[in-house]
């Protein structure tokens, strides 16, 4: 439906705020200067995940207050880098992948590199290739991923191939992180914080020190009644529990969390979700408990904040530190 006529002069768009404010006082408007969504990048599609609640959905946002009895003793982060070597004369183009994982430990306000990985491929089409460039790329002083996915992309089209790389590069990076969670796990019995989701993590369900801290929110894993209560959150309130990866074999118990006020703010500004490993175990107030003290941990993490990271509402500083250092390793 039309609202008004193209003869109308047009709104600005701070008088259709205005005008929002007053008819929708519990709502909040967007922060000003913000870029149109044509200008932001699209990633992955937005979709609802599969959940299964554990406390009651509708249950009123948590207030956490306190101090956490255990702090983090060190952070985990990965990065991923794909680069174009050059392309070919079909437009093939030949990609360098770089990928790298930390484990940054911190005693007494110092960090200090519990553990590093990195790793480089050449991604390209090669089995498409005429021979004598496939002999040529082998001969490169690294080695070579074939993104003709095993033969079900031998005719198509170059950014095809292109995306494949991509994914391969992404599953390098998580293997590298997995690895360095692994060998945290064997070793330490101090509490881990992890830059993402443990789902990459799921034959370790006994991990009972890490614990996954997720930025952005491309999945969802809210209905529609318990979208008012994780949307509503604010500034040191957290959501119910629920389970996710259950159809996995080995379910996370996972909440929202908001760490800052959003006022003025999108709504998923300054809201993580956590995750950590389910114990089938733990009593309903047992998890309650816990979730409270992870959460504690969580909102701890909010000083120093991460500036000048555009992220800084939703990331730890920890973590800020884990990408400075795998930036200057790149």
């Amino acid at each position: 439906m039309i609202l008004a006529s193209g003869d109308a002069p047009p709104l600005r768009l701070e008088q259709l705020q205005r005008a929002f404010a007053r008819l929708v006082p519990a709502g909040s408007v967007a922060t000003a200067g913000a870029e149109p969504l044509e200008l932001i990048p699209v990633g992955d599609p937005a979709v609802l995940g599969q959940f299964e609640p554990m406390e009651p959905a509708g249950s009123a946002a948590r207030d956490i207050s306190g101090e956490p009895a255990e702090g983090f003793a060190a952070f985990l982060d990965g990065t991923q880098r794909t680069e174009v070597v050059g392309h070919t004369v079909e437009g093939e183009a030949v990609l360098l992948g770089t990928v790298g994982a930390v484990i940054r430990s911190w005693h007494n306000r110092r960090a200090a590199t519990w553990k590093y990985r990195r790793s480089q491929r050449i991604y390209a089409p090669v089995g498409v290739l005429p021979a004598d460039l496939q002999a040529a790329l082998r001969g490169l002083p690294l080695p070579v991923v074939d993104t003709v996915d095993g033969g079900e992309l031998e005719d198509a089209h170059p950014h095809a191939r292109r995306d494949v790389a991509l994914r391969a590069v992404r599953r390098m990076r998580e293997s590298l992180e997995v690895e360095l969670l692994t060998d945290w796990v064997a070793e330490e019995r101090r509490p881990l914080y992890v830059d993402g989701g443990l789902s990459a993590s799921l034959l370790f369900p006994r991990a009972a020190n890490a614990v996954g801290v997720v930025k952005s929110h491309h999945t969802l894993y809210a209905d529609r009644d318990s979208r008012r209560t994780v949307l509503a959150l604010q500034g040191g309130q957290r959501g119910p529990v629920f389970l996710v990866g259950r159809q996995r074999g080995a379910p996370l118990a996972s909440w929202y969390l908001r760490l800052r006020s959003a006022a003025a703010h999108d709504p998923f500004w300054g809201l993580v979700r956590v995750e950590v490993p389910h114990d089938a175990e733990r009593s309903l107030s047992a998890l309650t408990t816990h979730a409270d003290e992870i959460s504690r941990r969580v909102l701890a993490e909010r000083a120093p904040t991460a500036h000048p990271d555009a992220r800084w509402h939703t990331m730890a500083y920890g973590i800020r530190d884990c990408e400075v250092f795998l930036r200057a390793g790149q």
